[in-house]
């Protein structure tokens, strides 16, 4: 008999109430079994489950809003990557671009449309579809040899899009695009070497958290913080590891997700505090994690400020410690 992993809550007003420790559920990507495949757990790295067995690698995995479906990126060779979506559980796998081109990176809008990155039309350009795969529409337009745009993440209104962009002059660069009417406004402007790429959205849409590194090493990589005026950029406090992109507030935007690697370690997933600046690891093991997405559950308390008496740390397919 498999149990789920469960706690009790005391409550002045009811004796015992029931929580599902699958509430704030993580998903992301890991070569754990060899190629990268899709796994969730929860936001305590507990409830460990394997979502994708195929053989080519499935990486940058995105929730819907409501949390009961997944995108995510499937390689079927090196000219043919397609958008899938699946239920929340692995299942109903459903290839939702099913075009010749690379398309890539997708991210899920507040009412449920995706966008990603396609080279569809000669050069990298960022889209928004139906979750069906329906209603393909570009929202930027480069041509061949003349910059490209990727890494879309929708605001928590749904009205913009943080990206990034190679434009005119400027490098990689972080932009902000009204959806309504395409308008475009850059965020950074680094020296020539930096790039900065894989922003995301603040949960209260005030802020974005973007990668920052030189020469495009993770080896001398850092995260950062700016307004989404453009002021006030603040450096993400982390230990001096090698940082990897794929990086998520937590719900509450009191805690980041990244994935970094201690010097002779593995790629692993952490959560840090930062105000506290505590760090933890929620992955730790062999294996390269990456690509985190942390879905907001709306839980109303964080379970730290509970009584919880939690029932064996029963994991629904396998450990994080084997």
């Amino acid at each position: 008999m498999r149990l789920s992993s469960m706690v009790f809550i005391a409550l002045p007003t009811l004796s015992l109430m029931f929580i599902s420790l699958a509430s704030g559920k993580i998903v992301f990507q890991s070569s754990y079994h060899g190629n990268p495949d899709i796994y969730t757990m929860s936001s305590y790295g507990h409830n460990l489950r394997r979502l994708t067995f195929k053989l080519g690698p499935e990486t940058a995995p995105a929730w819907s809003p409501n949390g009961r479906l997944i995108a995510f990126r499937r390689v079927h060779s090196m000219e043919d990557l397609e958008i899938y979506v699946m239920n929340a559980d692995g299942s109903n796998q459903r290839n939702v671009t099913n075009h010749p081109a690379l398309d890539s990176s997708p991210s899920w809008s507040p009412d449920g449309r995706i966008g990603f990155t396609s080279s569809r039309d000669g050069a990298w350009n960022i889209y928004v579809m139906d979750a069906d795969g329906g209603n393909v529409t570009p929202l930027t337009h480069h041509k061949k040899g003349e910059g490209f745009a990727a890494s879309t993440n929708w605001s928590p209104d749904g009205e913009e899009i943080a990206f990034e962009q190679v434009k005119d002059d400027h490098g990689r660069e972080v932009y902000i695009m009204k959806v309504a009417n395409g308008a475009q406004r850059r965020l950074t402007d680094s020296e020539p070497g930096f790039v900065n790429f894989d922003p995301k959205w603040s949960p209260d849409g005030k802020r974005i958290l973007y990668y920052v590194a030189i020469n495009a090493r993770v080896d001398d990589a850092h995260l950062m913080i700016i307004d989404k005026d453009g002021k006030h950029p603040e450096k993400v406090p982390l230990p001096e590891w090698d940082l990897n992109s794929g990086h998520s507030w937590s719900p509450s935007g009191r805690e980041i997700l990244f994935s970094g690697r201690e010097e002779g370690g593995n790629w692993e997933i952490y959560r840090f505090h930062l105000k506290t600046h505590e760090l933890t690891n929620l992955t730790n093991r062999l294996g390269a994690d990456s690509g985190a997405d942390w879905w907001n559950s709306n839980l109303p308390v964080e379970p730290k400020n509970l009584h919880i008496t939690r029932w064996g740390n029963v994991k629904s397919e396998e450990r994080f410690d084997k």
